[in-house]
C-alpha cells in the first residue's frame, strides 16, 4: 500500500526533483512543470515515437500487461 500512495500524482508533482525525468538537468525552468504537462496531456508533444517504443518495450520486460496497465491508468489490480 505504501508504493501505491507513493505513486499517486500529487505526491510525485510533491517530489518533483526527484521524479520527474531529467531532474536537475536545466530540462525544466521547474521539474514541477513535468507534472503539469503529464495532466493535460501535453507531454505528447516532448516525446517522440522513438522514445515512445523504448518506453512500451522496458514496461512488458519489467511488467506484466495488468501492473503496466495499473500504472499508466489507475484503478485496482485483478486479483
Amino acid at each position: 500500500m505504501a508504493i501505491a500512495e507513493a505513486a499517486k500524482f500529487q505526491n510525485m508533482r510533491a517530489k518533483a526533483m526527484k521524479f520527474a525525468p531529467g531532474a536537475g538537468s536545466g530540462i525544466w525552468k521547474n521539474e514541477t512543470n513535468f507534472f503539469d504537462k503529464a495532466r493535460q496531456g501535453q507531454w505528447r508533444e516532448l516525446v517522440g515515437e522513438r522514445d515512445l517504443a523504448a518506453y512500451r518495450k522496458t514496461m512488458s520486460d519489467m511488467l506484466p500487461p495488468a501492473a503496466a496497465a495499473w500504472l499508466e491508468n489507475g484503478g485496482s489490480l485483478p486479483g
